[in-house]
């Protein structure tokens, strides 16, 4: 903006005369997201209890030198993905949008870094999320004085499935008395539990009534102290 004043004369009021001019933003050449740019990573079937993990390279080619990348989950069906660093460097959180999953550092060019990805499914069945990635507005304007053009995020779909290699307890309660582990609580009869597969589960029996004794467990665990099983197959104990 270029301003310019007339001197007051008498009787005349002063004269200002404005000129405004205006020029383009810079432009910043967009993330490049690999292995996928626009589309989707699968993480494959896991078992319950087991993770997949995929490798995503940042790049871009600000000829600026390195620039400040977020990571931003838009969704997440049931929390089933998480995010490090891999082999670029943390920036530090206060450089990104608040609740970013990660804020870091990547050198320019078509090497740049790689982040690693996390799928744990948590549950049977499909799980997907969605991430945004692109250069931190914070980093950018800071540097520029918003005189730089955004682009545009980069989104990126994430999914995987998890099947159920569950295994099943059976306990069978002869007598009376109580037995708990491992999120069982059995006080008669049978109670059936299922557990995600090589689970140990550690049982402990109580009798109940007076001058009462527990004589012992037999099946799949033995002895009168505490019970503890694998579940690498369905089990059966009787107490």
């Amino acid at each position: 903006m270029k301003l310019s004043v007339r001197p007051l004369v008498a009787g005349v009021a002063a004269i200002l005369s404005l000129a405004w001019s205006t020029s383009a933003l810079a432009a910043v050449p967009p993330v490049v997201v690999l292995p996928t740019d626009g589309s989707s990573v699968a993480f494959g079937t896991v078992n319950r209890g087991q993770s997949s993990n995929q490798s995503l390279t940042l790049s871009h080619s600000w000829s600026g030198g390195a620039m400040v990348l977020e990571v931003i989950e838009t969704s997440d069906s049931a929390n089933a993905f998480t995010y490090a660093v891999g082999t670029c460097t943390d920036a530090g959180a206060v450089n990104c949008t608040a609740g970013a999953k990660l804020c870091i550092n990547v050198p320019n060019g078509a090497g740049g870094c790689a982040i690693q990805t996390t799928y744990t499914g948590p549950s049977k069945g499909s799980h997907s999320a969605s991430i945004t990635v692109g250069f931190s507005s914070l980093m950018l304007r800071s540097q520029r004085e918003n005189e730089i053009a955004l682009p545009a995020t980069h989104a990126v779909t994430l999914s995987g499935k998890t099947r159920s290699t569950d295994k099943t307890l059976t306990l069978t309660m002869i007598g009376d008395g109580l037995v708990t582990g491992g999120g069982i609580f059995c006080g008669s009869g049978q109670c059936v539990q299922s557990f995600p597969l090589n689970t140990t589960v550690t049982l402990s029996a109580s009798p109940s009534g007076y001058n009462k004794v527990f004589t012992g467990w037999s099946e799949d665990c033995t002895g009168i102290g505490t019970c503890s099983v694998t579940m690498d197959s369905d089990k059966n104990v009787t107490a």
